[in-house]
C-alpha cells in the first residue's frame, strides 16, 4: 500500500515543473534572451557607425577633387574670406576667381567670375555664376579683390549649383606666390559632419560622425602680372 502510494506521488510529480523550477527556467530564459537583445543592437550600431564612416569618406573624396578641378584651371584668384571650421560669429568661407578671358581682351567681366561659398545653414559649398550677358560689367582689378564683392556677385549670380555636401564648417587660404616660379595656390581645410533627423523639429539633429579633411589646388596656367589690365 505504501509502495503504491509512493508511486503515485512520484509520478504525479513527473507530471511538471515545480513552482521553483519554473522560476528558475523563467529567469534563464530572461537572461539568455536578454544577452540575444544587447548583441543584436550593438551589431546595429556597429553598423550604423561603419555606413556613417563610409559616407563620410566618400563625400570627403568628393569634395576635395571637385573644389580642386574647380580651381585648378584658373586664371586668377581673388577675393578669398577665410571663415571657420567651429563657428566664431564671422562670416563663411569664400573665395571670387576669375575663370577665363573670354574674349581676349584681358580685362576680368562679370560672366568670367564665379564664386565658392559655405552656406552653415544647409552644409554645403555652393558656386555661384552669371548668366552670359550681351553687355556684361567690367569689374576693376581692385574690385575683383576686395571682399565686398562676394555680396555684389552674390546679387549677380543667375545659376547656384552645390559641389559638396555635409559641409559644417570650411576655411579658405589664397596663396599668391610669385606668378613666375611660384604658381598661386588654392589651400582649404573642410569639416564634415553626418547628422541623424530628429523627429522633432524642436530640436536639434543628432550628429553622427565627423571628420575633416585639408586640400590644395595650384593653379596650372594663372594670368601673368599684366593680367587683367583694368
Amino acid at each position: 500500500m505504501e509502495r503504491s502510494q509512493h508511486m503515485q506521488r512520484q509520478q504525479a510529480r513527473g507530471r511538471g515543473f515545480t513552482f521553483v523550477e519554473l522560476c528558475l527556467g523563467l529567469l534563464i530564459t530572461t537572461l539568455v534572451m536578454s544577452a540575444m537583445v544587447t548583441f543584436t543592437m550593438a551589431m546595429a550600431r556597429s553598423w550604423d557607425a561603419s555606413e556613417t564612416t563610409q559616407a563620410l569618406g566618400l563625400s570627403a573624396a568628393q569634395a576635395n577633387q571637385r573644389l580642386q578641378r574647380e580651381v585648378r584651371d584658373v586664371k586668377r584668384l581673388g577675393a578669398c574670406r577665410r571663415g571657420w571650421i567651429t563657428s566664431d560669429g564671422t562670416a563663411p568661407a569664400a573665395i571670387v576667381y576669375w575663370v577665363a578671358d573670354l574674349n581676349n581682351d584681358r580685362r576680368i567681366q562679370s560672366n568670367e567670375l564665379r564664386m565658392l561659398q559655405h552656406d552653415p545653414a544647409e552644409r554645403v559649398i555652393k558656386r555661384y555664376s552669371t548668366a552670359p550677358a550681351a553687355t556684361p560689367i567690367t569689374i576693376a582689378k581692385t574690385a575683383f579683390y576686395d571682399p565686398a564683392i562676394f555680396s555684389t556677385f552674390q546679387g549677380m549670380a543667375a545659376d547656384v549649383q552645390v559641389i559638396a555636401r555635409d559641409v559644417s564648417g570650411a576655411r579658405f587660404y589664397f596663396l599668391p606666390g610669385d606668378e613666375n616660379t611660384v604658381k598661386p595656390t588654392f589651400e582649404f581645410v573642410l569639416r564634415l559632419e553626418r547628422f541623424k533627423k530628429n523627429a522633432s523639429s524642436s530640436a536639434a539633429d543628432q550628429p553622427l560622425g565627423s571628420t575633416t579633411i585639408n586640400g590644395a589646388a595650384t593653379l596650372r596656367g594663372p594670368a601673368n602680372a599684366a593680367d587683367p589690365v583694368s
